[in-house]
């Protein structure tokens, strides 16, 4: 049961059996038509349809985070590519495969998504003594904050729009993002179904009380079903790894070699602002002139860097003049 989107069903969960696909295309996948029966929206739901999410078998979906709306009254296509993302641990970055937060909420493994979660229902628990009712509980012995008990619900109410929600927590929470993770990678296309001409049956399948009329059975599907299709736009995958630019041992040997470069280029401004007052040393009026500039020294000797020593001289001729 997800609290934004109600009933949850996913299909090839068991992680004990595995479905294997060796042909990409859409031919080749899952196709599902799913019947959302408006009339037994809530006046408050603004959208007809469902949200789809494609994860590994053991990941906590999110699907109002993730996920991905698909219409009724369309055939929605779902073209997936594999991604594999390797992040550098410490020293480099700050991922692991190992972190877990103390009292994590979600029996699956871990996320940072979950995470972020997790630190908000520890937060709402601490204040109010009981948890948000749209996540799930750290132990059995913690109970859900109760509607129909006014300090709770206050409580409740009050340190949500103060956190921010869960959505936009403003405090910290130590999440980290893991150094291993498989992402799925969506190209989604859509097209009207059922088409105007196209003959559904004279029994309409989906509704009972709707016989020998093919024109109110297409209505019915338009407006109430969703046709699915998820599959594998290629088989093979791509892999993004993050590699040290510097190690300890590189560093070691290259610090000593930098400390004179620094030198060099802290000293080359001071040696050429010499040289051109020595030029024009014998006016003083262009020595006064060159002291005004030298007082903006971090500009004149940026700008004078790159000029060459006919260059200098001649900037020191226009002085005089």
């Amino acid at each position: 049961m997800d609290p934004e989107y109600g009933n949850c069903y996913t299909f090839n969960f068991n992680d004990s059996v595995e479905l294997k696909n060796s042909r990409a295309g859409p031919m080749y996948g899952l196709r599902l038509l799913l019947n959302v029966n408006q009339s037994g929206y809530m006046p408050t739901t603004e959208a007809a349809g469902v949200r789809l999410v494609v994860h590994e078998q053991d990941q906590e979906p999110f699907p109002d985070t993730f996920g991905y709306s698909a219409p009724t009254g369309f055939v929605s296509s779902f073209g997936l590519k594999t991604k594999v993302l390797h992040r550098l641990d410490a020293p480099w970055g700050l991922c692991s495969d190992t972190f877990r937060p103390e009292g994590y909420i979600y029996q699956e493994h871990y996320s940072p998504e979950g995470c972020y979660r997790n630190c908000f229902q520890h937060m709402i628990i601490k204040e109010c003594h009981c948890g948000d009712p749209r996540f799930p509980l750290p132990n059995d012995t913690m109970k859900p904050c109760d509607a129909r008990d006014p300090e709770q619900r206050m409580c409740l109410t009050e340190k949500t729009s103060a956190l921010g929600g869960f959505h936009h927590l403003q405090q910290d929470c130590h999440c980290v993002q893991p150094c291993t993770e498989n992402v799925f990678e969506t190209a989604y296309s859509a097209a009207a179904w059922p088409a105007l001409n196209f003959n559904i049956g004279s029994d309409c399948p989906a509704v009972f009380d709707i016989t020998n009329d093919t024109t109110a059975c297409a209505e019915y599907y338009r407006l109430n079903t969703a046709y699915i299709e998820i599959y594998y736009e290629q088989l093979n995958f791509e892999t993004l790894k993050e590699t040290a630019g510097y190690t300890v041992g590189l560093f070691s040997r290259t610090k000593h070699s930098q400390g004179p470069s620094r030198k060099t280029i802290a000293k080359f401004p001071q040696i050429e602002a010499n040289v051109l007052v020595d030029e024009v040393v014998g006016d003083n009026v262009v020595a006064e002139k060159l002291q005004n500039i030298l007082k903006f020294g971090s500009y004149f000797q940026t700008e004078h860097l790159y000029l060459s020593e006919r260059k200098r001289f001649l900037l020191c001729k226009q002085l005089q003049h």
